[in-house]
């Protein structure tokens, strides 16, 4: 009899210690509001470029809107015939189209024809040169020149993948300067781009990148108990 109840009493002890523990665990996952922490990474790639995108602007100013799309429609053929003189190839050469605005100049009116063409090089050697004719050939300026490298997506995911990995040792580090622990991830987000491009370039000579930094950016929520 006297086993029984020891037997009985350990039991007991155990159902009890089960309990509290389950209860501790409901507790703290459901009930207790657990603090959140927001934290960011960010991740670079260095890559040498292997290609170009240029973007110039043409404007044609005239006394008739016909006039200032006509003038700026010839300036933009004038600069593919020599694109294409030089080498570069149709399919690398994108016109864009013209909108025609007016405005008031004393007595008279101006109008405006803004437009563009867009350039891909497969050289970056030849970056310097077609920018020079653009500019000799009537555009008006060159809104943008953008630097990308082979395997594109692949050192996307690179700088993703550091990104993500920085704003996880610092969400660690917020953690064990507060003597918590992580728990759970709530969200994660990363910035994207549709290609990558040159957001700051290294080593630049002559407006040639020689390299350029693809940047992702991650932000990341946890669980902190």
């Amino acid at each position: 009899m006297e086993t029984q109840t020891i037997l009985g009493k350990i039991k007991g002890i155990i159902v009890l210690v089960v309990l509290l523990a389950a209860g501790l665990f409901v507790y703290q996952r459901y009930i207790a509001r657990p603090t959140l922490i927001t934290v960011s990474g960010e991740g670079v790639v260095e890559a040498v470029p292997s290609s170009a995108r240029i973007i110039a602007t043409i404007i044609s100013n005239a006394s008739s809107g016909q006039d200032a799309f006509r003038g700026g429609k010839q300036i933009q053929a004038n600069i593919v015939a020599s694109l294409l003189s030089k080498g570069v190839r149709n399919e690398n050469i994108r016109t864009l189209s013209f909108t025609v605005t007016s405005a008031e100049a004393g007595q008279n009116r101006i109008y405006r024809a803004v437009g563009g063409i867009e350039v891909s090089l497969e050289d970056i050697k030849k970056v310097d040169e077609v920018v020079s004719s653009l500019l000799v050939l009537g555009a008006h300026d060159i809104s943008s020149i953008v630097f990308t490298a082979k395997d594109s997506s692949l050192l996307e995911k690179q700088a993703v993948k550091k990104a993500v990995d920085n704003a996880k040792q610092r969400a660690k580090e917020i953690a064990k300067a507060q003597g918590k622990r992580l728990t759970r991830l709530v969200s994660i987000s990363t910035s994207e781009q549709r290609e990558v491009a040159a957001l700051t370039t290294k080593g630049v000579s002559e407006g040639t990148a020689q390299i350029i930094e693809i940047r992702r950016n991650a932000v990341l929520v946890y669980e902190l108990r």
